[in-house]
Protein backbone atom coordinates (compact mmCIF):
# COMPACT_ATOMS: atom_id res chain seq x y z
CA UNK A 1 0.00 0.00 0.00
CA UNK A 2 2.76 2.43 0.94
CA UNK A 3 4.59 1.60 -2.28
CA UNK A 4 1.51 2.50 -4.39
CA UNK A 5 1.08 5.74 -2.43
CA UNK A 6 4.72 6.70 -3.05
CA UNK A 7 4.38 5.95 -6.77
CA UNK A 8 1.30 8.22 -6.94
CA UNK A 9 3.07 11.02 -5.04
CA UNK A 10 6.18 10.69 -7.24
CA UNK A 11 4.00 10.76 -10.38
CA UNK A 12 2.28 13.93 -9.16
CA UNK A 13 5.65 15.49 -8.43
CA UNK A 14 6.73 14.84 -12.02
CA UNK A 15 3.43 16.11 -13.43
CA UNK A 16 3.62 19.35 -11.40
CA UNK A 17 7.26 20.49 -11.30
CA UNK A 18 8.57 22.52 -8.38
CA UNK A 19 9.08 25.51 -10.69
CA UNK A 20 5.97 26.80 -12.39
CA UNK A 21 5.18 29.98 -14.30
CA UNK A 22 7.44 32.79 -13.10
CA UNK A 23 10.21 30.54 -11.82
CA UNK A 24 10.24 28.48 -15.04
CA UNK A 25 10.41 31.64 -17.11
CA UNK A 26 13.22 33.11 -14.99
CA UNK A 27 15.22 29.89 -15.35
CA UNK A 28 14.62 29.88 -19.12
CA UNK A 29 16.07 33.40 -19.58
CA UNK A 30 19.11 33.09 -17.30
CA UNK A 31 21.46 32.52 -20.26
CA UNK A 32 19.89 35.10 -22.56
CA UNK A 33 22.40 37.62 -23.93
CA UNK A 34 20.01 39.29 -26.37
CA UNK A 35 16.34 39.15 -27.33
CA UNK A 36 13.77 40.51 -29.75
CA UNK A 37 10.28 40.75 -28.28
CA UNK A 38 7.25 41.76 -30.37
CA UNK A 39 4.13 42.96 -28.60
CA UNK A 40 0.68 44.52 -28.90
CA UNK A 41 -0.18 47.12 -26.29
CA UNK A 42 -3.56 47.92 -24.75
CA UNK A 43 -3.69 51.00 -22.52
CA UNK A 44 -6.49 51.86 -20.12
CA UNK A 45 -6.44 55.42 -18.79
CA UNK A 46 -8.34 55.78 -15.47
CA UNK A 47 -9.51 59.37 -15.97
CA UNK A 48 -11.02 58.78 -19.37
CA UNK A 49 -11.88 55.12 -18.80
CA UNK A 50 -10.87 54.55 -22.39
CA UNK A 51 -9.01 51.55 -23.75
CA UNK A 52 -6.58 52.27 -26.54
CA UNK A 53 -5.29 49.26 -28.44
CA UNK A 54 -3.63 50.89 -31.42
CA UNK A 55 -0.05 50.21 -30.43
CA UNK A 56 2.32 47.52 -31.59
CA UNK A 57 6.05 47.41 -31.18
CA UNK A 58 9.34 45.62 -30.78
CA UNK A 59 11.85 45.56 -27.94
CA UNK A 60 15.45 44.85 -28.94
CA UNK A 61 17.58 43.91 -25.94
CA UNK A 62 21.30 43.19 -25.55
CA UNK A 63 23.44 42.78 -22.43
CA UNK A 64 24.62 44.84 -20.68
CA UNK A 65 21.46 46.93 -20.38
CA UNK A 66 21.14 48.03 -23.99
CA UNK A 67 17.64 48.18 -25.41
CA UNK A 68 15.57 49.82 -28.08
CA UNK A 69 11.80 50.06 -27.60
CA UNK A 70 10.28 50.98 -30.92
CA UNK A 71 6.64 51.26 -31.86
CA UNK A 72 5.69 49.89 -35.26
CA UNK A 73 2.03 50.92 -35.14
CA UNK A 74 0.17 53.73 -33.37
CA UNK A 75 3.17 55.87 -32.47
CA UNK A 76 6.61 56.81 -33.71
CA UNK A 77 8.07 57.35 -30.22
CA UNK A 78 11.13 55.26 -29.44
CA UNK A 79 13.30 54.69 -26.39
CA UNK A 80 16.98 53.74 -26.63
CA UNK A 81 19.51 52.76 -23.98
CA UNK A 82 23.22 52.50 -24.67
CA UNK A 83 23.71 50.82 -21.28
CA UNK A 84 24.52 54.07 -19.49
CA UNK A 85 21.84 56.54 -20.61
CA UNK A 86 18.24 56.27 -21.79
CA UNK A 87 16.98 58.52 -24.56
CA UNK A 88 13.27 58.95 -25.30
CA UNK A 89 12.54 60.54 -28.69
CA UNK A 90 9.24 62.15 -29.67
CA UNK A 91 9.74 62.69 -33.44
CA UNK A 92 6.45 64.55 -34.01
CA UNK A 93 7.37 67.25 -31.46
CA UNK A 94 11.10 67.19 -32.18
CA UNK A 95 11.46 66.64 -28.42
CA UNK A 96 13.97 64.39 -26.70
CA UNK A 97 14.57 63.39 -23.06
CA UNK A 98 17.79 61.94 -21.69
CA UNK A 99 18.48 60.44 -18.26
CA UNK A 100 21.20 58.33 -16.66
CA UNK A 101 20.37 54.75 -15.77
CA UNK A 102 20.44 53.72 -12.12
CA UNK A 103 19.85 50.32 -10.53
CA UNK A 104 16.38 51.30 -9.39
CA UNK A 105 15.37 52.98 -12.63
CA UNK A 106 11.81 52.33 -13.63
CA UNK A 107 12.78 50.14 -16.52
CA UNK A 108 10.16 48.04 -18.18
CA UNK A 109 9.98 44.90 -15.99
CA UNK A 110 10.84 42.54 -18.86
CA UNK A 111 14.08 44.46 -19.48
CA UNK A 112 14.91 44.21 -15.76
CA UNK A 113 14.26 40.47 -15.86
CA UNK A 114 16.39 39.94 -18.97
CA UNK A 115 19.25 41.99 -17.55
CA UNK A 116 19.50 40.04 -14.30
CA UNK A 117 16.83 37.40 -13.70
CA UNK A 118 18.22 36.43 -10.29
CA UNK A 119 18.24 40.03 -8.99
CA UNK A 120 14.63 40.80 -9.95
CA UNK A 121 13.37 39.68 -6.53
CA UNK A 122 15.83 42.08 -4.90
CA UNK A 123 13.74 44.97 -6.26
CA UNK A 124 10.28 43.33 -6.42
CA UNK A 125 8.19 41.18 -4.07
CA UNK A 126 6.88 38.39 -6.29
CA UNK A 127 3.81 36.32 -5.50
CA UNK A 128 4.04 33.35 -7.85
CA UNK A 129 0.74 31.57 -8.49
CA UNK A 130 2.01 29.35 -11.31
CA UNK A 131 0.47 30.76 -14.47
CA UNK A 132 0.19 34.24 -12.93
CA UNK A 133 2.81 36.14 -10.94
CA UNK A 134 2.28 39.51 -9.26
CA UNK A 135 5.30 41.74 -8.61
CA UNK A 136 5.26 44.85 -6.42
CA UNK A 137 8.27 47.18 -6.14
CA UNK A 138 10.26 47.22 -2.90
CA UNK A 139 11.91 50.54 -3.70
CA UNK A 140 10.53 54.08 -3.44
CA UNK A 141 9.47 56.29 -6.34
CA UNK A 142 8.53 53.49 -8.71
CA UNK A 143 6.04 54.43 -11.41
CA UNK A 144 4.61 50.92 -11.10
CA UNK A 145 2.21 49.94 -8.35
CA UNK A 146 1.95 46.37 -9.60
CA UNK A 147 3.18 44.20 -12.48
CA UNK A 148 1.34 41.02 -13.42
CA UNK A 149 2.97 38.35 -15.57
CA UNK A 150 0.86 35.70 -17.33
CA UNK A 151 2.47 32.40 -18.37
CA UNK A 152 1.79 29.11 -20.00
CA UNK A 153 4.60 26.91 -18.69
CA UNK A 154 7.84 28.70 -19.60
CA UNK A 155 6.13 30.86 -22.21
CA UNK A 156 5.38 34.48 -21.33
CA UNK A 157 1.94 35.38 -22.72
CA UNK A 158 1.49 38.94 -21.48
CA UNK A 159 2.53 41.54 -18.94
CA UNK A 160 0.11 43.93 -17.29
CA UNK A 161 1.46 47.00 -15.53
CA UNK A 162 -0.52 49.19 -13.14
CA UNK A 163 1.06 52.58 -12.62
CA UNK A 164 0.73 54.76 -9.53
CA UNK A 165 -1.75 57.03 -11.35
CA UNK A 166 -3.98 54.00 -12.11
CA UNK A 167 -3.04 53.69 -15.80
CA UNK A 168 -3.08 50.04 -16.87
CA UNK A 169 -1.06 48.78 -19.81
CA UNK A 170 -1.25 45.24 -21.10
CA UNK A 171 1.47 43.96 -23.41
CA UNK A 172 0.50 40.86 -25.35
CA UNK A 173 3.70 39.05 -26.31
CA UNK A 174 3.37 37.99 -29.95
CA UNK A 175 6.95 36.76 -30.46
CA UNK A 176 9.97 36.22 -28.20
CA UNK A 177 13.30 35.35 -29.83
CA UNK A 178 16.33 34.68 -27.64
CA UNK A 179 20.05 35.16 -28.32
CA UNK A 180 19.58 37.00 -31.60
CA UNK A 181 22.57 38.65 -33.29
CA UNK A 182 21.92 42.40 -32.81
CA UNK A 183 24.14 45.19 -34.11
CA UNK A 184 25.32 47.82 -31.61
CA UNK A 185 24.09 50.65 -33.87
CA UNK A 186 20.53 49.76 -32.78
CA UNK A 187 21.44 51.10 -29.33
CA UNK A 188 23.16 54.33 -30.39
CA UNK A 189 21.81 57.54 -28.85
CA UNK A 190 20.96 59.84 -31.73
CA UNK A 191 18.92 62.89 -30.75
CA UNK A 192 19.90 64.23 -27.36
CA UNK A 193 22.94 62.10 -26.49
Amino acid sequence: MLKKFLVVIFSLFLAFPAYAGFNDFVKSIEGVKSAVVSFKQITKIPVAGDEVSLYEGVIYYKKPLKFRWQYTKGSNIYIVSDGEFVETVFPEDGDCQLFKLTKESDLFPLVSLLENPKAFRKYYRVLDKGNVAVAEPKFKDSIFRRIVFFFKGKKLLKIKTVQEDGTEETYLITDFKRNVNLKNRLFRLEKCG
